[in-house]
């Protein structure tokens, strides 16, 4: 198992793609918003805007992960 962890580092390593760490960052600062709303008692439809931002930033997320980590045989018809 902990070869498998030394071969994706070595992977994450070697290939960087910034829209990662621009959507990183955005989803990180859309959760310190959602902090911020809650602990200042946010209307709920200003809660709900803000779930729906970091939804889908987090699917923007793991759509540039995927494209970028992940082997395209395993997206192959079979």
């Amino acid at each position: 198992m902990s070869g498998d962890l030394d071969v994706i580092s070595m992977a994450m390593f070697k290939t960087h793609d910034p829209r990662i760490d621009i959507l990183e960052r955005r989803l990180a600062a859309l959760v310190e918003e959602r902090q911020t709303l809650r602990a200042g008692g946010a209307e709920s439809i200003e809660l709900e805007r803000n779930r729906c931002e970091i939804v889908a930033r987090q699917h923007e997320l793991s759509d540039a992960l995927i494209s970028v980590y992940a082997p395209d045989t395993a997206f192959a018809p079979a």
